[in-house]
This record gives structure tokens, C-alpha cells and sequence, in this order.
């Protein structure tokens, strides 16, 4: 989704669910938490909120090892 928004640049939260092919509830959803995260910004554009994609590029590490050798695997 963020590569869509970014190569496509959508004018609202319902050209971004309509680009992706998904619920607007669900895209929605979604922008808001990374928005949450300072992922992306949204643009007052009259009644609607376009998305914009903060980064050109987004690094992510993600610790699955707790280091506690007593929790036993998922």
C-alpha cells in the first residue's frame, strides 16, 4: 500500500483503498496507525485527506529473540 500510495499519489483515503483494491474501513484503519508511527502525513485537500508517504524508503528491524532461554518457541 505504501508503494502504491507513493508511485500513485491518490488525493483521499478512498482513492487509496480503491487504488489497492481494499475495503476504505480497512484502509482507513490502516493510514491512520501509520500515521500514528510518523509513516506518513496527511494533506487537507477540502473534504478529503490525501495520504502522503513520509520516506523514500523505510528500514525495519523486528527482535523475535527475547534472550529468556526459558519461553519455549511459538
Amino acid at each position: 500500500m505504501l508503494r502504491a500510495i507513493r508511485e500513485h499519489e491518490p488525493e483521499s483515503i478512498r482513492a487509496a483503498a480503491n487504488l489497492v483494491e481494499r475495503d476504505f474501513k480497512d484502509v482507513h484503519r490502516n493510514l491512520t496507525e501509520l500515521e500514528t508511527l510518523n509513516v506518513i502525513k496527511f494533506e487537507q485537500s477540502g473534504r478529503s485527506k490525501r495520504p502522503i508517504v513520509r520516506f523514500d524508503a523505510i528500514d525495519a528491524e523486528i527482535t523475535l529473540d527475547s534472550g529468556d532461554t526459558d519461553v519455549a518457541a511459538a
